[in-house]
């Protein structure tokens, strides 16, 4: 699955990147519009040559193009308005590693306009492409829900699965000593006071529900490498996340949840691909200031502002993306799949709160068949290893024990939330409910999994039959239509986000999660059509025929000034971006062919 390019270029501003693709080779096809397929484009005000060199297309801008063994595909990456790197090379030249090759291809001239009839490549020399191809390995769909919910109650013997024999009457003795006594020493050794955790005191516990969108992930080949990739994730997180906290504040664990909205529970044997929606838990732990924790809240909320304003800073300023990529390096082979990896953003949900240490440890009461208790009757096996066995609150026993039975095991009655949820168990359809019977899983991760309205969830779950998702979720496509402007692939116009409708050319139909919405239609064309005119663009969009400012420009070909206009013989049809206008011919002729004598009468 070829995902998307980075480009190496010289810096400056005003990149404007459109990529095209079409299957099999070039051919004679580079400057025949119609056999291509656009991808997608991306536009930068500004870039570095130094701090973001390569700049790599951010993949959600692109559609991916499956390839399949053996296939060959073409790519036509433009710039207009600036430039980007090539070299030369000759025919047949290739870049390759096990998996593609890259084959040295045209370099089409001038850059500023889309399928130029003026090519260099054509002969032996050949122009190769200096960047990087990100793709992943593609894999089958999910299936419709998460997996498998767990049995009832685990497997559990009632008894150990050893007995020690009762002792010899006569202990063992050895005929002759092993060698001479060994003198005590002076005195004992003693430790001053045991090993005390200071956070099994009165302490608060904050969990912090958090997402991190992460571009260029690479499947991982095998369940070795998916566990290694997670624990990097989780380990350079809680790094981060413990940056700034004090000698009475520690991040407890960052536990992955789940990847591309599938639950992960450490064994999982799905595949990732593309960009990855990693969901987790960020779990903190502070000492409280009073026996009774009296001020938890506001130390809860005030050590939440801190951690998440630390990740935040650390995921704009790309310091959390070099971290990854340097821990990668670190981990080897088996952490190849975060090598090309970035941070594209992250959020955080509502913290949650809980008071701890003041109550007893929590037990799994599988025999008795009353949940997660904490009566100080868990079996001794239990007492001997509590770090295997006890939680310090229900909510983690439950979490841990009883994820299928969550709010049975709170003892929680169940209240309809009134958030929507997707329906992958009850339904063949695309179609999100809030009908209060989502399952525990869900219902005791809200933030993870819900959502206050149809349109939310269906654009998390569905983006791909969104309309359909709606409609069928209760809702209407108005309902989810916004009226903004967003540009039409494969046309050089805007269109509105609402169903199509003859008596209304401008709705194009429902706006993909990935298209960028804009308030108005000279926006729109100013930002993605930008190589069309302003007026041409925005009159097309609004299902009217351009008709030009009617300002002088030169029509170099006949090394004239023409008015920009159509139909009367001084028109010279309607301006391109790159000419500059003027408010009248004989401006137009003494600044820009002022040598020219006969100008105004031509």
């Amino acid at each position: 699955m070829i995902q998307t390019f980075a480009v190496t270029h010289f810096g400056g501003n005003g990149f404007n990147f459109h990529v095209f693709t079409k299957s099999g080779s070039i051919g004679s096809s580079y400057s025949d519009s119609s056999a291509w397929t656009k991808l997608g484009q991306v536009s930068y005000g500004t870039l570095s040559s130094t701090l973001n060199n390569p700049v790599t297309l951010p993949s959600q801008n692109l559609s991916p193009v499956m390839l399949n063994a053996g296939e060959t595909q073409s790519f036509y990456i433009a710039c207009v308005g600036n430039y980007f790197r090539v070299h030369e090379e000759t025919v047949g030249t290739v870049v390759q590693n096990s998996d593609a090759s890259i084959a040295a291809g045209l370099n089409k001239y001038p850059y500023d306009t889309l399928f130029h009839s003026s090519t260099q490549g054509l002969g032996s020399t050949k122009f190769m492409f200096q960047g990087k191809m990100i793709y992943s390995y593609g894999v089958e769909p999910p299936s419709a829900s998460p997996s498998d919910i767990p049995s009832v109650v685990p497997s559990i013997s009632t008894e150990p699965t050893f007995v020690t024999k009762a002792p010899s009457d006569v202990p063992s003795r050895s005929l002759k000593p092993t060698g001479a006594p060994i003198e005590p020493t002076a005195q004992p050794t003693v430790s001053i006071a045991p090993t005390v955790d200071p956070y099994k005191e009165a302490t608060i516990q904050i969990t912090i529900p958090s997402q991190l969108v992460l571009s260029g992930f690479q499947m991982p080949t095998s369940q070795v490498k998916i566990n290694t990739v997670l624990t990097l994730l989780a380990d350079t997180i809680k790094a981060r996340a413990s940056a700034k906290l004090n000698s009475n504040q520690r991040v407890k664990s960052v536990k992955i949840l789940s990847i591309n909205g599938v639950p992960f529970n450490g064994s999982s044997s799905r595949r990732l691909q593309g960009s990855a929606l990693i969901e987790y838990e960020i779990i903190l732990e502070e000492i409280c200031s009073t026996s009774k924790c009296d001020d938890s809240q506001t130390v809860a909320n005030a050590l939440y502002k801190s951690v998440t304003q630390e990740m935040r800073t650390s995921i704009d300023d790309g310091s959390l993306t070099t971290a990854i990529v340097l821990a990668a390096q670190a981990a080897g082979d088996d952490a190849d799949a975060l090598l090309a990896a970035a941070v594209e953003s992250g959020d955080f949900g509502e913290v949650i709160t809980t008071i701890i240490g003041l109550l007893g440890d929590f037990y799994p009461d599988w025999l008795g068949g009353g949940y997660c208790l904490n009566d100080g009757n868990e079996p001794d096996y239990m007492k001997l290893n509590p770090s295997l066995w006890v939680y310090s609150t229900r909510s983690a026993c439950c979490t841990r024990y009883y994820p299928y039975a969550y709010n049975d095991c709170m003892g929680a009655d169940v209240v309809p939330s009134g958030k929507y949820y997707p329906d992958w168990d009850q339904s063949q359809e695309s179609r999100c409910l809030n009908d209060g019977k989502e399952p525990d899983y869900m219902s005791s991760n809200p933030t993870a999994w819900m959502y206050d309205s149809a349109e939310e969830c269906c654009t998390r779950y569905y983006s791909w039959d969104l309309g359909a998702c709606v409609s069928n979720s209760g809702g209407t496509a108005v309902e989810s239509a916004t009226r903004k402007w967003y540009v039409l692939d494969g046309e050089e116009k805007c269109v509105q986000d609402c169903e199509v409708d003859a008596s209304d050319p401008t709705c194009g139909g429902l706006a993909n999660p990935w298209d960028s919405l804009f308030a108005t239609s000279s926006d729109c064309c100013s930002h993605k059509v930008s190589w069309v005119s302003l007026n041409v663009c925005d009159a097309t969009s609004q299902g009217q025929t351009p008709t030009g400012s009617s300002k002088w420009y030169v029509d170099w070909d006949n090394m004239k000034c023409v008015m920009d206009c159509e139909g009367s013989a001084s028109c010279g049809g309607l301006a391109e971006p790159h000419n500059a206008l003027h408010v009248n011919k004989a401006t137009c002729c003494s600044t820009q062919l002022s040598w020219d004598t006969d100008c105004l009468s031509k």
